[in-house]
């Protein structure tokens, strides 16, 4: 199982779903209890270092092991020092949205973020979301931008009502399927 790990794939990674809850741990052995202690050092470092926390997130994002960007994300989530714009342009600067590896986090960083944001970040943001999922592709394709978006105005339904009710519309009709942090996989 650990032998087959590469760039932007890690069987740790997939068979964890959330890098802040163990509830969504399916691994149960020696690599949950390290995956624990890496959020707890952010977490405490947040609290009491946020330079440090800022070093530990900018390293582990440019990491290959995509637990370790999990985990710079889960981080950057608590990060006391960063206004809302600033962690939402973090995540377009990052281009999360574009690996679906890094859905939970993403997602949970988003759900703090996205409503606070000002307007021209958010825009950016859903035109970068727009091109990575391609609305007018593959029907999986449509359907992951339909769900960000479904998911968004559920959280943040003042600041999204403009470009994405126009964006939505043509599907208003159609349920909407909330993506969940995790996919039930183990997928973040």
């Amino acid at each position: 199982m650990y032998g087959k790990a590469g760039p932007g794939w890690d069987p740790i990674s997939f068979s964890r779903g959330s890098v802040s809850s163990r509830t969504q741990d399916f691994l149960h052995n020696g690599f949950s209890v390290l995956i624990d202690a890496g959020a707890d050092v952010l977490k405490w470092a947040n609290e009491h270092q946020p330079k440090l926390a800022s070093t530990l997130i900018g390293q582990w994002i440019e990491s290959d092991a995509p637990i370790l960007k999990r985990l710079a994300i889960g981080g950057m989530t608590g990060h006391p020092s960063l206004t809302p714009d600033e962690k939402l342009s973090w995540v377009i600067s990052n281009r999360m949205i574009e690996d679906l590896g890094l859905k939970n986090e993403t997602f949970a960083l988003l759900a703090e973020v996205y409503g606070a944001s000002s307007k021209k970040i958010r825009a950016e943001f859903l035109a970068q979301a727009e091109a990575a999922m391609n609305p007018a592709g593959k029907d999986y394709e449509r359907s992951e931008f339909f769900n960000l978006l479904s998911w968004l105005r559920a959280r943040a339904p003042k600041c999204i009502a403009d470009r994405t009710c126009r964006l939505l519309a043509p599907r208003s009709q159609r349920k909407i399927d909330q993506p969940a942090f995790s996919d039930g996989l183990g997928n973040g």
